[in-house]
């Protein structure tokens, strides 16, 4: 999911305008879904994949039939997907005024979740290769099972870091959040099996019974394929939009 780490909004409060703040949002996020596309692209591909599909594997076969712009399959239902993230962060920003962290997260990331799941649903079968099947909220309780629990998990561990005596609050800032997406992003990868075996499956399919089908047939490792390339697209992905929001807010001040 596209979680824009609270601290850099919070930050800049005072120095941005809303509207300033929500473009600035905007560029960083599209930047970062263009910069970290490739490795989603092989991330959903393994998930599609019999176990023990090598991302060496995927990669190659992708150059081979698509050439470079394979790896950029899905780049227009993700881009769409951005004003959902756009519109977490603001639902959250106000939530927190009279709910504690937890409650305003889950709530903001339930309806970013609504708005974004027929982006997510065609750029996951864009992805995957496949045409589309069912209708375009397919693999929302699915999507929820995952971002939900990524959301509170992402914070508590977020906030709980934070605690941790630093000297240089941005490289300590940065730390945190890779920290914690990293731990909610491991936590909550079954689910985004489940969700992409349910987007690119003809229709009637329910998450749990895809969750035991999977272990049943190929076994509880599998809940976990494309974890590596999850664990690399966070880094990236935070990076990125740590950078084009500072480097925004810097031409905003100016």
């Amino acid at each position: 999911m596209l979680l824009l780490p609270y601290a850099v909004f919070a930050a800049a409060e005072h120095e941005l305008t809303r509207q300033e703040r929500a473009l600035a949002a905007a560029t960083a996020c599209i930047t970062g879904a263009v910069t970290t596309l490739p490795i989603d692209v092989i991330k959903t591909r393994i998930q599609t994949l019999p176990p023990r599909t090598s991302v060496g594997r995927v990669a190659a076969s992708i150059l081979s039939q698509d050439g470079p712009r394979g790896f950029f399959r899905g780049l227009a239902p993700a881009l769409l997907m951005t004003p959902g993230s756009i519109l977490q962060y603001t639902l959250y920003d106000e939530l927190r005024k009279s709910l504690p962290p937890l409650p305003a997260a889950t709530l903001a990331g339930i309806v970013d979740i609504t708005v974004r799941t027929p982006f997510e649903k065609l750029k996951t079968v864009a992805q995957a290769g496949v045409f589309p099947q069912g209708h375009l909220w397919s693999g929302y309780g699915a999507t929820l099972l995952r971002d939900v629990p990524y959301v509170c998990i992402y914070w508590s561990a977020y906030d709980l870091l934070k605690r941790i005596p630093h000297d240089n609050t941005a490289v300590h800032g940065f730390v945190a959040g890779f920290c914690a997406g990293a731990i909610a992003a491991s936590a909550c990868t079954p689910f985004d099996v489940v969700k992409t075996r349910i987007q690119t499956a003809p229709p009637g399919l329910a998450p749990f019974g895809v969750f035991a089908n999977l272990i049943r047939t190929q076994g509880i490792t599998y809940l976990f394929a494309g974890l590596p390339a999850r664990l690399v697209r966070i880094p990236v992905y935070t990076g990125v939009v740590l950078a084009t929001f500072e480097t925004a807010k810097f031409y905003f001040a100016k």
